[in-house]
């Protein structure tokens, strides 16, 4: 009977064991709940930031985009524009004498005169308009005029001297029989330094 009784009391202590075990180890589990939820709440943050900056730069770049789009008339305009400084810099007065506007007046820093003069210049190569290096243009239109203003750096022969200058140059083209008229045109020097690299003129 003693050793019976001192097996049941030794089976009673195994299973008080395992049980105490038991509830520790469910104990344990409990305990990393908290933890397991923290760690998803964190990845879910993250992920919540990854996706407002992927957000912000589409709309930066969206944005980018539809600045750097111009409409078909302000392309004229720039695309004529950038003709006429081809056509100076080439001194093609032929060409110059059909866009020029009979009444179109030239603004330079060292006076002012009409469109003759302006062809003698460019003809007999007083000025010389070597080369024009256009960094930004706006066009505006109102009705059948429009006005570019262009941020130039200008490469120019005047005499026997060459001059090198940063210009916001303002031209105003009107538009008559369907076809565009340059109605004036005004250098206007800036005080901001040269872009242009003077080896490169």
């Amino acid at each position: 009977m003693g050793a019976v009784k001192l097996q049941v009391w030794y089976g009673w202590q195994q299973i008080s064991k395992t049980g105490r075990n038991i509830s520790n180890t469910y104990n344990c589990s409990s305990s990393i709940k908290p933890t397991f939820k923290r760690h998803s709440k964190n990845k879910c943050m993250k992920n919540l930031i990854i996706g407002f900056l992927i957000l912000v730069l589409y709309v930066q770049q969206v944005n980018a985009q539809q600045k750097n789009t111009i409409n078909p008339a302000e392309k004229e305009i720039v695309e004529l524009s950038k003709q006429k400084w081809d056509w100076m810099s080439e001194k093609n007065a032929d060409s110059l004498s059909v866009l020029f506007d009979a009444e179109c007046d030239f603004v330079h820093m060292g006076g002012t005169w009409g469109k003759e003069r302006e062809i003698d210049i460019i003809k007999g190569g007083f000025i010389w308009y070597k080369k024009a290096v256009v960094y930004s243009t706006a066009v505006k239109f109102y009705g059948n005029t429009a006005v570019i203003l262009s941020d130039i750096d200008l490469v120019a022969v005047v005499g026997t001297r060459d001059a090198i200058n940063p210009f916001m140059v303002t031209e105003v083209f009107i538009k008559e029989n369907g076809s565009w008229k340059l109605g004036q045109l005004t250098f206007s020097h800036l005080s901001r330094p040269l872009k242009l690299d003077a080896n490169s003129k």
